[in-house]
């Protein structure tokens, strides 16, 4: 089976949004993502693009660089959330 191609003038986020929903619909399971931008990862944690920034620059979550790209790991995420409520307790 090959890719689901996107529309033409369509952006490759939405082209993949609609391929995995297109995947879901079919029955076929879809994998969580091992990584997400920075701006994915506020939107995760709702907290500004800013906010993660500050966070990298204090090393209290760590990113990976690919390219010019900084990604943050999902464990990573639950790895700061862990800590945050631990701190918090």
């Amino acid at each position: 089976m090959t890719a689901p191609q996107g529309q033409p003038g369509m952006s490759a986020a939405r082209s993949t949004a609609r391929a995995d929903t297109e995947l879901e619909a079919s029955g076929v399971a879809t994998r969580a993502p091992v990584v997400l931008t920075v701006a994915e990862a506020a939107q995760v944690l709702k907290i500004s693009r800013w906010s993660i920034y500050q966070l990298i620059r204090a090393r209290r979550l760590s990113t990976v660089t690919i390219g010019r790209r900084r990604l943050v790991p999902v464990a990573a995420l639950i790895e700061l959330l862990g800590r945050l409520t631990e701190e918090a307790a």
